[in-house]
């Protein structure tokens, strides 16, 4: 006669891994965000490289490749479409199974790129604590949640580290080190910047073989860091796209917020909790790492402090510090201590599981099917289409990518969310100048005369509000829609007079808050 009998323990690590993808699902649950995202431009890229690619339009496919092709007043800037790929892959997926599916898809390479990281902490201490590092990191590995090509860098990174991970622990060859981590790397420089952070993490791993002068993995690492280099390569901009991560910054016209560092933002936003929690992680990295530090693996030392660092330096990097610390945290606690308290470990794992999720659920009000597609959000754009209204535009930074994705080709924008695409005196003596200055704005406007004006009215700059207050106000300009995200503005002359008559909004609609 048999009889069954429960393991604690494996029930136990099989509920937490149902209940870490419930959380991973429950953080992630935005719908596509196309007012502000650069997604609606990463579809485009994809629809017209796939429509070039097929009539072998080599003019057209040079113009998407290395030229501001959507901008009307930098049409031939010089500009690196780094990520042209993943506009593609974006592409295929919304015209098949539209932007809900597209999201769910960003969330599963979020989902994998925690798998993965788990795996690697899993091979350096064991699956208890793994569990307990990855569900610690998800509010920060799960921050960046919107659909961007980011995302697939998690995963990339992640996969590249779990497979150096695997070689160092003697798990795998050198050979298939070696055509795992090329491939992933021509994959990879084509779909994203972030590319350069396979590079970075096997050269940590050579220094770490260097200080071990561990000769034969020195000269094995040499070979692998020629070869790769040598096959990323093999990408539209050759030397150019390899070497563009060191070059993507200068002339920079423009400062994005994800761009500017912890503590400018936490200063900007005092409430926001994320940056305290990653501050939190950073210093127990730090704890530990003293605590552990006859133990450290100086690649993953290197790897992480590198990524924690350049998370304080620039927010969207936080994401990449909290991953870096999984394996890191993992390879520092000693494994003897860990398997003595295995069970403590996974019940500690639980009630903070079941923390996040009532966190998530009640305090930030998320429901796992958040991310479905809201259609209201293209109204807007649908509005403007439907009023056939002609002449230049005049838009700000964020809705660029909407304008591009509903608008292109019939019509062009003034700038989109790439500050890179645009040169620097643009954006700071014509943009940004046209925003904040009344005169600057006038001459502006009486060069280019724009017919009409697209904005995302949360635009929480400085000078947004202040600038569509001025525009509400002026009797040259006549407010015509408003939603949740955007309004349209259409110049008062005989143009516009019908669309004016038809669809103007009352000014009782609008007044002015001070929210000092």
């Amino acid at each position: 006669m048999y009889k069954l009998k429960l393991n604690p323990d494996l029930i136990l690590k099989l509920l937490l891994a149902l209940l870490l993808t419930y959380l991973v699902f429950l953080i992630n649950a935005n719908p596509a965000d196309l007012p502000t995202a650069d997604l609606g431009r990463h579809i485009m890229n994809g629809k017209i490289i796939c429509s070039a690619l097929a009539t072998w339009d080599t003019a057209l496919l040079h113009k998407i490749l290395y030229s501001n092709f959507y901008s009307y007043t930098q049409p031939d800037f010089v500009f690196v479409n780094h990520h042209w790929l993943t506009g593609v892959f974006y592409y295929w997926i919304d015209k098949n199974f539209g932007l809900t599916i597209l999201t769910f898809t960003n969330i599963f390479f979020i989902l994998f790129a925690n798998f993965f990281f788990f795996l690697s902490a899993r091979l350096l201490s064991n699956t208890s604590f793994a569990l307990f590092i990855t569900m610690l990191s998800l509010p920060i590995t799960c921050l960046r949640s919107e659909v961007r090509p980011e995302s697939i860098s998690y995963f990339f990174l992640a996969l590249i580290i779990y497979l150096l991970v695997l070689y160092d622990k003697g798990k795998i060859s050198y050979v298939r080190l070696l055509i795992l981590a090329t491939i992933v790397q021509v994959i990879w420089i084509n779909f994203h910047i972030f590319f350069f952070l396979g590079i970075f993490v096997m050269f940590c791993y050579g220094l770490k073989y260097l200080i071990n002068q561990d000769r034969e993995r020195i000269n094995k690492f040499l070979l692998l860091g020629l070869i790769v280099v040598s096959f990323s390569l093999i990408n539209p901009h050759g030397l150019t796209g390899l070497l563009y991560p060191l070059n993507i910054f200068k002339g920079y016209g423009y400062a994005t917020a994800e761009n500017q560092s912890v503590i400018f933002m936490q200063l900007r936003n005092p409430n926001a909790l994320n940056y305290y929690y990653y501050e939190i992680l950073f210093f127990i990295t730090l704890l530990l790492s003293f605590i552990y530090r006859r133990k450290l693996d100086p690649a993953l030392v290197l790897i992480a402090f590198s990524l924690l660092i350049l998370g304080f330096k620039t927010n969207r990097a936080m994401t990449l510090g909290a991953f870096a610390i999984i394996p890191f945290i993992a390879s520092a606690v000693d494994l003897r201590q860990l398997n003595k308290h295995n069970l403590k470990i996974l019940f500690l794992t639980l009630v903070s599981s079941c923390f996040l999720i009532a966190f998530y659920q009640f305090y930030a009000k998320k429901k796992v099917t958040d991310f479905i597609f809201d259609n209201n959000v293209n109204y807007s754009a649908q509005f403007f289409k439907r009023l056939d209204i002609q002449g230049p535009i005049f838009n700000n930074f964020d809705i660029g990518g909407y304008l591009i994705y509903h608008l292109f080709p019939n019509r062009r924008v003034f700038v989109d969310n790439r500050p890179e695409a645009y040169d620097e005196s643009f954006m700071q003596g014509s943009y940004l100048a046209a925003l904040k200055e009344e005169d600057t704005w006038q001459e502006l406007d009486k060069r280019i005369n724009f017919n009409a004006i697209f904005f995302y009215r949360h635009d929480m700059t400085e000078y947004g509000q202040p600038f569509l207050i001025r525009r509400i106000q002026d009797s040259n300009w006549a407010p015509v829609y408003v939603d949740d995200s955007n309004i349209i503005l259409l110049k008062n002359n005989a143009i516009n007079n019908d669309r004016i008559v038809k669809s103007r909004l009352p000014d009782s609609m609008f007044k002015v808050v001070n929210t000092k």
